[in-house]
């Protein structure tokens, strides 16, 4: 035997079938089902957008750059170059090519903060640490064609 249901169970029990006409209605009233009205714009401009861009570069140049820190700061004993010269330190070398870097780092990151401008212009819904990423990634990989295509070395 069926239990007997009020006459608000009966009306959501035909109200929650598919293709019923009021069905909409009643899931728009509700307050805790968001509606195409209720998602609005995520705070955070150009500005927090572009800072999470460069965060994501900021990152793995700390890491980096502590890496750096843990290797020795004494030369290989007996240690010459191809000039004759004495190697320098793991330490030094390592400071030294990233120094060396930092043109190529600076045209990325410039590329990514455009890319996460651009982003940003063409969707207000996304997070600024979505669209900062994104343009990292985006940055990055333009880059890195670009100097390939610069520099004649092979994508592959």
């Amino acid at each position: 035997m069926r239990p007997a249901f009020s006459g608000r169970e009966r009306h959501l029990a035909r109200v929650y079938q598919p293709g019923h006409a009021a069905a909409r209605s009643e899931v728009s009233r509700r307050r805790d089902i968001p509606t195409d009205d209720d998602v609005g714009p995520i705070e955070g401009g150009y500005a927090s957008a572009m800072a999470a861009a460069a965060g994501w570069f900021a990152v793995p140049l700390v890491l980096y750059l502590l890496w750096a820190l843990t290797l020795g700061s004494t030369p290989e004993a007996g240690c010459i170059d191809a000039a004759g010269r004495a190697c320098p330190a793991d330490r030094a070398a390592a400071i030294a090519d990233l120094i060396n870097a930092l043109p190529r780092l600076a045209a990325a990151l410039t590329i990514s903060l455009a890319a996460a401008a651009v982003l940003r212009w063409a969707s207000a819904t996304w997070r600024p640490i979505t669209i900062g990423f994104a343009g990292a990634v985006v940055g990055a990989g333009a880059a890195t064609v670009l100097f390939s295509v610069l520099g004649g070395a092979p994508l592959g």
